[in-house]
């Protein structure tokens, strides 16, 4: 028998397999059992890049003096601190650092004259407020949020929490809202961010502001006709406006909140400081509500307290406390002003004192804060539901 062809089929397959490429290994089957690919993780909310050490750097730049007025507190027996011409020449200063700051961020700036001289000089001083316009688009376009803050302290104060806090804020979340995600989106509202002077002299720069609102036809007159109130409230008008009024201090320690309201039927009992109060004129009350939902969808571990309950029936008149901001001329004309504050003297022993610096601040909350108000302002900006026809009747008593 011939082994050579018995072999040679065998040989011949062995030297076809041999020259073919080897066959790519079949990859081994997971598991039955293996964990799926996690999803990625949704991108945090623009606001959260407003951080602690982003406010902290404004206020920080912001000129020691910037006072056009005012009254310190100072110990019984001694002379408040002159307000002489560093002092006015600093929030000159303030306004013009505000507006490159604002112009760094993309805006174009709006400036107010304020000009302002005190009784007996014979200078007046060019004071300005400082608006940065966000022009709204589609069908939300005409309704007006107005953030505002005001950039002026008492003399010999370095004012941080009253109210640079309130100037970054402002700031802080102005950068925010020129994120594409907001700015491009429509439809959406308008928001002015407004930084006043003079507050400390009598909220002067936001009375100003509201009058050049008026002029504008963006606020009704209280003696307009009524046609003329109709017109405004069928175009572009200020739907809500936010004053931003000492945000950055806090203690969870009890009795460490002062409670001047407490004796008010139907006031809130407030003891510990570690809230965020949202204050305006019970006319105003669902508006006000709307803020404290949107901020809390921001952040549902923010705390906020809402004062809102007056005037009432068992309570008539509108708490005075309640309109040492610059919501007030705003309530005055009839516009939804807010105050959203940490409620300053009842809460922090360093108001209108040299103790009011940086260093005094509860940074962690603050930042939380300046969130959840950045957030809702974004959402308020963007939600559907129509804000009311403004009534043209002023809301402070």
């Amino acid at each position: 028998m011939n082994t050579a062809l018995l072999f040679a089929p065998i040989a011949l397959a062995a030297a076809t397999f041999a020259a073919q490429p080897p066959a790519a290994p079949v990859p081994a089957s997971a598991p039955a059992n293996a964990p799926a690919e996690k999803a990625a993780e949704p991108a945090p909310p623009a606001w959260h890049t407003i951080t602690a050490d982003s406010l902290m750097a404004i206020i920080r730049k912001l000129p020691a003096q910037r006072s056009g007025g005012g009254r310190p507190i100072v110990p019984e027996g001694t002379k408040p601190p002159a307000l002489d011409d560093a002092h006015r020449q600093g929030l000159v200063d303030t306004q013009w650092l505000l507006a490159r700051k604002a112009i760094d961020l993309g805006y174009e700036v709006r400036l107010e004259p304020v000009p302002h001289s005190r009784r007996g000089e014979q200078r007046t001083w060019p004071y300005a407020n400082v608006v940065l316009e966000l022009p709204g688009w589609g069908e939300l376009a005409d309704e007006i949020i107005i953030v505002g803050a005001h950039f002026d302290a008492v003399p010999g104060t370095f004012g941080a929490d009253d109210n640079a806090t309130g100037v970054a804020a402002a700031l802080e979340i102005a950068r925010v809202l020129k994120d594409p995600a907001f700015s491009r989106t429509s439809p959406r509202r308008t928001v002015f961010f407004s930084l006043f002077t003079l507050e400390e002299a009598g909220l002067i720069g936001a009375s100003r502001h509201v009058d050049y609102l008026t002029l504008r036809r963006l606020i009704p007159t209280m003696d307009a006709p009524p046609e003329a109130k109709e017109r405004i409230a069928a175009g572009p008008r200020v739907v809500m406006m936010l004053s931003l009024e000492m945000l950055g201090f806090y203690s969870t320690e009890p009795g460490s909140q002062r409670n001047p309201l407490a004796m008010l039927p139907g006031a809130p009992n407030l003891t510990v400081g570690d809230f965020i109060a949202l204050c305006t004129h019970s006319t105003h009350a669902p508006i006000n509500a709307r803020l404290e939902r949107a901020m809390l969808a921001a952040d549902p571990l923010v705390r906020t307290a809402r004062i809102d309950q007056f005037p009432s029936p068992k309570v008539p008149i509108f708490p005075p406390d309640l309109l040492r901001s610059d919501h007030g001329p705003f309530l005055a004309a009839g516009v939804p002003g807010i105050m959203v504050t940490d409620t300053a003297n009842f809460r922090n022993p360093h108001y209108h004192t040299p103790g009011d610096t940086p260093e005094t601040l509860n940074a962690p909350l603050y930042e939380r804060t300046v969130r959840a108000l950045a957030g809702a302002i974004w959402n308020i900006a963007l939600d559907p539901e129509p804000f009311p026809a403004p009534s043209g009747q002023p809301t402070q008593p």
